[in-house]
């Protein structure tokens, strides 16, 4: 019994590494999402927080940040970043990156900020 839980604890260990190799994005200790367009607060609970941060934390990066205009402004612990709702683009002010979500991850992140 012993050897099957310290295969699964192993497995499982080995697994998280795969998933995201580090952890760039980390979330704040206050305000996370703010609205550009009124400057007001979003409110997010932990699962969607996390959802997001690992969103950011598991994608393929381009370098270089794209030209359209952001909808939202996401502080993490080091980082502002810029998301265009319509595009699915996360723009890393701080590290002049860029992500394109896929649109199932775009409809979902949409909807948790209140997009139609």
């Amino acid at each position: 019994m012993k050897k099957i839980l310290t295969l699964l604890l192993a497995g499982m260990i080995i697994f998280g590494f795969i998933g995201c190799d580090h952890q760039v994005y980390k979330l704040p200790w206050d305000q996370f999402c703010i609205s550009e367009h009124d400057g007001t607060a979003i409110e997010l609970d932990s699962k969607k927080k996390q959802f997001i941060i690992d969103l950011l934390n598991c994608g393929n990066w381009d370098n270089g940040i794209t030209e359209y205009s952001a909808d939202v402004k996401f502080y993490t612990q080091q980082q502002i970043i810029e998301y265009c709702a319509g595009e699915g683009i996360f723009n890393d002010i701080t590290l002049q990156k860029s992500l394109k979500i896929s649109e199932e991850d775009r409809i979902i992140v949409n909807m948790y900020l209140e997009f139609n």
